[in-house]
């Protein structure tokens, strides 16, 4: 489970667990699969799946578009979290698997059992190649619900940069947000304090599940020089936050 630590809030790690054991069981040939993809149905699936995810989307949707799964991963109650997988009858095919999450709501006694949500929610797609990390795409319930609060390895530095109203250049640079904030109230200035991951805006969104390309100009020179951090940032007037 450590390895879903920084990923997936700690009530979706039982699935989405087992998720990979049965990737590992379906490579073998040992995993039963209610339901098995043509090759057809697959590719478009993968094809599809990385725009699909850039929207908040709930269970009924998953089914209603991509019709029953091949494992359906944890119970029926819709008050907990589950893991939808896709795949084919061909073991060297790997598994694309929708991890949602739901829980019981806290609501005053007697009024009866409530979801968060009224059905589960999907939080992230594991469908990318690459690394572990770099094999999820989120929904934006899923950047919010990631148990980092900067949806990022803690292990990766940041700096906070000030760009002020109408300037062509940036005119600060701070290790912490507490200083960037001191110095703005300092001078008065107005502007935006926004956090900068240590490297390519661009290419920290895309292995940390941020952005996931789905156009033909997204990599471009262009798209990436122009790319935002995705990050926090800040709205100063005078020094102070909007």
């Amino acid at each position: 489970m450590g390895a879903y630590s920084n990923i997936l809030p700690a009530g979706a790690l039982r699935d989405a667990t087992a998720s990979v054991y049965a990737e590992i069981a379906h490579r073998l040939g040992w995993l039963e699969l209610d339901r098995a993809l043509s090759e057809a149905e697959f590719e478009q699936l993968n094809t599809d799946v990385g725009e699909w995810v850039t929207q908040d989307r709930a269970l009924p949707e998953i089914t209603k578009t991509f019709g029953p799964p091949s494992l359906w991963i944890g119970g029926t109650n819709p008050f907990y979290p589950k893991t939808l997988a896709y795949t084919t009858a061909e073991p060297g095919h790997d598994l694309i698997c929708f991890h949602l999450w739901n829980d019981v709501a806290n609501i005053p006694a007697g009024t009866g059992l409530q979801g968060v949500h009224p059905e589960p929610v999907v939080l992230a797609v594991r469908h990318r190649p690459g690394t572990f990390p770099e094999s999820f795409s989120f929904t934006p319930e899923g950047l919010h619900r990631r148990p980092t609060a900067d949806q990022r390895s803690p292990l990766r530095s940041t700096v906070w940069i000030f760009h002020g109203d109408r300037a062509r250049y940036a005119s600060g640079v701070f290790d912490t947000l507490d200083a960037g904030l001191a110095w703005a109230a300092e001078h008065q200035v107005t502007g935006i304090l926004a956090e900068y991951a240590n490297g390519g805006a661009y290419d920290i969104a895309v292995s940390e599940g941020r952005f996931t390309p789905s156009k033909a100009h997204h990599g471009t020179a262009d798209h990436v020089a122009a790319f935002g951090p995705g990050l926090h940032h800040v709205h100063l007037t005078d020094g102070r936050r909007d």
